[in-house]
C-alpha cells in the first residue's frame, strides 16, 4: 500500500518533494529485491536479508531528511540495473540447473551443470552483461571510449 501512495502522489510532486519520493521508491525496490531474494536463497538468508533491508529503508529516510545527500537518480538508476541483472542471472542459472536435472537425473547433475556453465553459460553470461549495461547505460558505460569521441570531433571541427 505505501508503494502505492508514492506511485499515485509521485507525478503531483515537484522540486525537493519529488526527490524524497524517489528515495521512497528506491526504498520500496530495494525491499520487492530482498523479498524476491528469500524466494531463490536458503531458509538462513532470511537472517540477514531482512536486516540489510530495514538498514536500507533506514539510509532512505536519511535520504527524505537530507534530499541532496546522494544523487538518488544515479543509486536508484543503478539498483533498477543490478537487482534486475542479478534476478535475470538467477532465473537462468535456475534454467540451467534445472533443465540438467531434468534431462539426466539427480546423480551426473552437479558435474555436467559445471562443464555446461564453464564452456557455454559464463562467456554467454558476461557478453549478456556488457549488452545490458550498453543499452541501459549507453556511451556513459565507456567513459575512455566517450572521451576519445569528443577529442575525436573536436579535431575535427573547423570552429571553435
Amino acid at each position: 500500500m505505501p508503494f502505492a501512495v508514492v506511485v499515485r502522489r509521485y507525478p503531483r510532486a515537484t522540486g525537493t518533494d519529488r526527490v524524497r519520493m524517489r528515495w521512497l521508491l528506491w526504498a520500496a525496490v530495494v525491499d520487492v529485491l530482498v523479498m524476491l531474494s528469500l524466494l531463490v536463497f536458503p531458509q538462513g538468508w532470511t537472517d540477514v536479508a531482512l536486516p540489510v533491508a530495514v538498514g536500507l529503508t533506514g539510509a532512505a529516510v536519511a535520504g527524505i531528511a537530507r534530499p541532496g545527500l546522494l544523487d538518488i537518480d544515479r543509486l536508484l538508476g543503478g539498483t533498477l540495473l543490478y537487482g534486475g541483472l542479478a534476478i535475470a542471472v538467477v532465473l537462468v542459472d535456475l534454467a540451467v540447473v534445472g533443465g540438467t536435472t531434468a534431462l539426466l537425473g539427480r546423480r551426473d547433475v552437479v558435474l555436467l551443470a559445471l562443464t555446461v556453465v564453464l564452456v557455454f553459460y559464463a562467456p554467454l553470461r558476461d557478453r549478456l552483461w556488457r549488452v545490458i549495461r550498453r543499452f541501459a547505460l549507453g556511451r556513459r558505460d565507456d567513459p575512455y571510449g566517450v572521451v576519445a569521441g569528443l577529442a575525436e570531433q573536436l579535431e575535427r571541427s573547423d570552429e571553435p
